[in-house]
């Protein structure tokens, strides 16, 4: 058997390969920090597993009626009206590129 330990410099590290892990790792590397993510799952089992059935965005490939408006009012109307209405705009309108960055 041999030595599998292996030394790593970087930047940053970030602990956590779920959705708020990735974004914060995207945002630092565009920064041009030297940036290590590690998580406990495969990379390509990674996910939030809080996110009550996944995560959410207005993409238009089921529907092409889907848009960012009808996220947010589905959003508001989940929320039983306690969402703040502005920052649920918020999350809708960039839902759809945060979810190309995850993907990228």
């Amino acid at each position: 058997m041999g030595n599998s330990e292996r030394r790593l410099a970087t930047n940053v590290l970030v602990i956590g390969t779920g959705g708020s892990g990735l974004r914060a790792a995207i945002e630092l590397a565009e920064e041009g920090l030297d940036v290590v993510a590690v998580g406990k799952r495969h990379r390509l089992d990674a996910h939030t597993a809080l996110a009550a059935g996944g995560i959410n965005a207005a993409l238009g490939t089921m529907d092409p009626e889907d848009s960012w408006q009808q996220h947010a009012a589905d959003t508001i109307q989940e929320s039983y009206h306690l969402a703040h209405p502005h920052t649920v705009e918020i999350v809708a309108r960039g839902a759809e590129q945060g979810i190309r960055d995850l993907e990228r």
